[in-house]
């Protein structure tokens, strides 16, 4: 092994390791009073004795030393990025023990093992939550809850036949033997309506994360060269997002090169790029839970064949012309309907089909999804609105070559019409050819 390979491989470690190293925190990222409004709008939606419970994602023994991640309609809610918690949202509220009068929303804490975590002792003008009190006290207001509402929302834990019960499941249950005519029903579509139009403040951190995602495309473009490895890339972006105080990646990064160019969620990075290949780099950064997704794809010799130059700019014509038209009242269906026929006529004259309606030979995802505290985000976004993130991706996949291309920006919907937010990774062949003449961090030229 050369000296090139042996100084990749030991960047690949060293900033794979630096990027999987994370401690918790419950700093938040957007301001108390919008995370109140937020439950409000919730709770205003409840049926007329409603209780809503939302958990946080729980550390378990196999997820130590992996990055925590909240679990996203408790994060919208709290912005708390902690386990061990448990917000009850209620209609009309619940009596809860040294209060004098019914709680409309408590927060339940356990007492944190370190970090910066929030304890059950700090002042809930912290919060801006009714009241504050330890975990374990959380069964017993379920178990009171249970005789009082007429609706539960509840996302219950799948469980195999051969699993015991979980603790809520066991008290749901025991209320329906004593006959309490309690419904219980997925929260989630309570939260998808509202969280399907961003705020502001969402929408800076979403612009955050496209901004250290662009940097990342922009070092990989400079770096990549034929002999490395594909997980030689995902390290070196996992330790961009890191060193900009990111989060980390929002998705496994997907650095497919030569044949692994048209796997669409191909995720083992685990192939040596050879001259001649392209490589798509579908990455993302997580910043304060907020997603980005770009996809740039480039050739690894640094500049295009005539033949890879004809599919990129099939596709970049078919990417172009969907964002031009994303504006409120938009369909989505529309965006991705404009980038197929691009992509069917541009397969047409490269002799790949006979019409342009079988395009779906070789573009073979949708265009767009909606983007946010999840990378495919909740909510129903068949009409675009101002304050919607979408993504545009379309691609061409030749398996028959080891071709694949695609493109892929974040999009904000405006009153105007748009904004790309990530537009800072260049994308013209001759933008994405000048990139990799450079030096970048993570080669050695």
């Amino acid at each position: 092994m050369d000296g090139k390979s042996l100084r990749h491989r030991a960047l690949a470690a060293l900033v794979w390791t630096a990027a999987w190293c994370v401690v918790a925190t419950a700093a938040k990222a957007q301001p108390a009073e919008e995370y109140e409004a937020r439950r409000e709008a919730v709770r205003k939606l409840l049926s007329p004795r409603g209780v809503a419970v939302f958990k946080a994602q729980e550390r378990s023994a196999e997820s130590y030393g992996c990055p925590f991640r909240q679990e996203s309609n408790f994060y919208y809610l709290t912005g708390i990025n902690q386990p061990g918690a448990v917000l009850v949202l209620s209609r009309r509220g619940l009596p809860i023990v040294g209060q004098e009068r019914p709680a409309k929303e408590v927060i339940f804490l356990e007492r944190p093992t370190g970090g910066e975590e929030l304890t059950p002792e700090q002042p809930t003008s912290e919060l801006l939550i009714d009241v504050a009190r330890p975990l374990h006290e959380f069964y017993g207001v379920f178990a009171e809850a249970l005789t009082r509402a007429d609706t539960l929302y509840f996302r219950a834990p799948r469980l195999r036949l051969e699993e015991p019960l979980t603790k809520e499941l066991e008290l749901i249950e025991a209320a329906r033997l004593r006959h309490y005519p309690v419904v219980v029903s997925n929260p989630t579509g309570l939260l998808a309506g509202l969280r399907v139009i961003k705020s502001q403040a969402e929408v800076e951190l979403i612009r955050k994360a496209a901004q250290l995602t662009c940097a990342a495309q922009v070092e990989a473009a400079k770096s990549v060269e034929p002999g490395m490895w594909e997980y030689e890339v995902a390290a070196l972006v996992e330790y961009l997002f890191r060193r900009g105080d990111g989060d980390g990646s929002a998705f496994a990064p997907i650095i497919g090169s030569g044949p692994n160019s048209c796997r669409i969620h191909y995720s083992e990075n685990k192939r040596q790029m050879e001259a001649g290949d392209l490589l798509v780099v579908d990455i993302g950064a997580s910043y304060r839970h907020y997603c980005a997704d770009v996809t740039r794809t480039m050739p690894v010799s640094g500049t295009f064949s005539e033949r890879q130059r004809a599919v990129y700019e099939i596709v970049l014509k078919a990417q172009t012309e969907a964002i031009a038209i994303v504006k409120p009242g938009v369909r989505m269906s529309d965006v991705h309907e404009k980038a197929a026929q691009v992509i069917g006529q541009g397969l047409v004259q490269l002799g790949l089909i006979s019409r342009p309606g079988e395009y779906g030979k070789y573009f073979v995802h949708g265009t767009s999804h909606q983007l946010g505290l999840d990378v495919h985000d909740v909510g129903e976004a068949a009409v675009l609105q101002p304050g919607m993130v979408i993504t545009v991706e379309p691609g061409i996949y030749i398996p028959e070559e080891n071709l694949g291309v695609r493109i892929e920006d974040d999009v904000l919907v405006t009153v105007q019409g748009h904004e790309v937010l990530s537009a800072a990774a260049p994308k013209t062949v001759a933008e994405v050819e000048a990139l990799m003449c450079e030096v970048g961090i993570g080669n050695m030229k």
